[in-house]
């Protein structure tokens, strides 16, 4: 028995030097927060409230978007999932807000939103940027009073739409930049081989804020 689990072990530790010598390292998305309705320009964004929460782009099945966590340093959001990314496009002077198959619309007079399987009227909205307070107004298409806006009330984090004479909190908008992805070293992995009880393994790479998927 015990020469069986040796065995198992150095198969296992054999087919991770195999594995690892495959793996890639993925440069970071960058999301820089834009500051003008020129900048609003078709793309990928994050839609984000004032104490760094961003709108969670996988309908909840409640009635509103959830508040997912991040972190923004000097204006620039990186390391994020597409949990939380949305892609916005302008339609005949209207923006319209999606993500995974689904739109973002409001639902009617209640403080609330959806997310709704088709382009349309209801899921489009005006937008303007209020420079003294480096904020977007999203407003709803059809419900004119009522635009998506955060929730900072604590324990109630979340995404929704408001009247506009509300004091919930206008968005800040980070969009996705273009071009090349940086270069990214080949990972490394070191350990001690063979092992017959435990054994530390290092994956490294030598790019800054490279994931290494294994």
């Amino acid at each position: 028995k015990l020469t069986l689990m040796k065995r198992k072990l150095l198969l296992l530790w054999t087919f991770l030097l195999c594995f690892a010598a495959g793996v890639s390292a993925q440069g970071s998305e960058v999301f820089n927060k834009i500051s003008s309705l020129d900048e609003l320009t078709d793309g990928e964004y994050l839609i984000v409230g004032k104490d760094e929460r961003a709108m969670g782009a996988i309908p909840s099945g409640k009635t509103y978007y959830s508040a997912v966590e991040i972190t923004a340093t000097n204006d620039k959001i990186t390391n994020v999932g597409n949990a939380i990314v949305w892609t916005i496009k302008k339609v005949d002077g209207k923006y319209i807000i999606s993500a995974h198959g689904s739109y973002v619309a409001s639902k009617g007079s209640s403080n609330a939103a959806q997310a709704v399987a088709s382009e349309s009227s209801a899921s489009k909205h005006t937008a303007t940027y209020d420079a003294s307070k480096g904020t977007f107004k999203l407003t709803d298409n059809l419900q004119t009073d009522r635009m998506l806006q955060y929730n900072a009330n604590k324990d109630q984090w979340r995404f929704a739409y408001y009247l506009a004479k509300s004091n919930q909190n206008d968005l800040m908008l980070y969009k996705k930049a273009t071009g090349t992805a940086p270069a990214v070293s080949k990972p490394t992995i070191e350990g001690i081989s063979p092992f017959y009880q435990s054994t530390t393994v290092t994956l490294a790479c030598e790019t800054t804020a490279a994931a290494i998927y294994y």
